[in-house]
């Protein structure tokens, strides 16, 4: 026999983690304030640069174990930046609510319901949420808490034809060119219309045009990227992923056609349903778009101040409009202990369940303070 000499096959260079580029990308920052003096700009109250206020500072070069300490102070803050706890927070509560869900299996067979009853009209979906979308991203500037509706509505885009590119497209893409028009967003064009003295409602018209435009523009890129996948799934650039995604969501449905729903499953469904309700009603600034809209900070005052009652609610209830990470991150927790005795859910069930789901999104709570390091000073 032949002994051929057999070569040593090249290792292919593989790309490292989302962790390790951004840590990377810290130490490279770090040497930078070795290399480049260092300055600043004067600013105005809405944190706007003030021009021609540049002026050198002492240097401040950062040292190893500054570099080890900047994800630290990413995640909990420091004088210069609130860190990214809430938001951290906020997706690790989202993901044991939804684990709690699905042990009550009523979203896999509510996505049933929503795949039968949309079979051939799949792509209706896509203009209607993208609209919804991009109205809240006008309206109050939706972005950090769209991070709720991915997981929600990727298994629905796999389960209709789509992959989850699209699912992301919708919300993503949709809430930030709402965002770009910000008809009436508070903290976009009132900030700006506040910094420049005028009235928030000049140029609203011209606004609301890029609205519509950037909004068409951008279901129809969307739609037609779909398109392509109903006719021939290759086409998606997730193709590769798409048996683990149809295994990781249970998205199998040949035997799942004709599942009924029990009442307690309908019950978290319709609770699931009003959270998201709930969250987006808290998000929206009434009265920062209309100084008249003051309903639900004139109602909880009230509630607040019934004997007894008002204690047993509790004193620190925020109404209706000034909600943020903080009271939506302990909506998404009432709510799962609420299907909890809906659904009959044993104590020690739900707290596996809440602690997988957690566990399932741990990832990107443990990125998101990365990013935050570079708003440190």
């Amino acid at each position: 026999m032949e002994n051929k000499q057999q070569t040593p096959s090249k290792k292919k260079f593989k790309m490292p983690s989302a962790y390790t580029i951004l840590f990377l990308i810290i130490i490279f920052v770090a040497i930078l304030t070795w290399l480049i003096p260092a300055g600043q700009y004067s600013t105005d109250k809405a944190g706007n640069i003030i021009a021609h206020t540049y002026k050198a500072v002492a240097a401040n070069p950062q040292g190893i174990w500054d570099v080890f300490t900047a994800p630290i102070y990413g995640m909990i803050g420091n004088d210069h930046t609130e860190g990214a706890i809430s938001i951290s927070l906020f997706i690790l509560v989202i993901g044991g609510f939804l684990g709690v869900v699905n042990q009550t299996k009523a979203l896999d067979d509510g996505i049933s319901s929503v795949v039968s009853k949309y079979k051939g009209k799949e792509k209706i979906l896509i203009p209607l949420l993208m609209i919804l979308f991009a109205l809240g991203g006008s309206t109050y500037g939706m972005a950090e808490e769209t991070i709720a509706f991915y997981p929600l509505l990727i298994p629905v885009m796999i389960g209709v034809g789509f992959d989850k590119m699209v699912a992301v497209a919708i919300v993503l893409v949709g809430s930030q060119v709402g965002c770009l028009a910000s008809t009436v967003n508070p903290f976009a064009t009132g900030v700006a219309s506040q910094t420049l003295n005028i009235s928030p409602g000049d140029g609203i018209l011209s606004r609301i045009v890029l609205l519509i435009i950037t909004v068409a523009i951008s279901i129809l890129y969307v739609y037609r990227y779909a398109s392509k996948i109903e006719k021939d799934p290759a086409q998606s650039i997730v193709f590769d992923q798409h048996e683990d995604d149809l295994k990781r969501f249970a998205l199998d449905h040949k035997d799942q056609a004709g599942a009924k729903m029990t009442g307690r499953q309908k019950a978290v469904l319709w609770l699931f349903g009003l959270t998201f309700l709930l969250m987006i009603i808290g998000l929206i600034p009434w009265d920062q778009i209309n100084a008249k809209w003051t309903f639900f900070a004139s109602f909880t005052k009230w509630l607040q101040s019934i004997p007894v009652l008002g204690d047993l609610i509790g004193s620190n209830l925020v109404p209706f409009g000034s909600w943020y990470f903080t009271e939506i991150t302990t909506l998404f927790f009432l709510m799962a202990v609420i299907i909890m005795f809906v659904f009959k859910m044993k104590e020690s069930t739900f707290v596996d369940s809440f602690l997988n789901g957690m566990g399932e999104f741990l990832a990107l709570p443990l990125l998101w303070p990365l990013p935050e390091v570079f708003r440190l000073s």
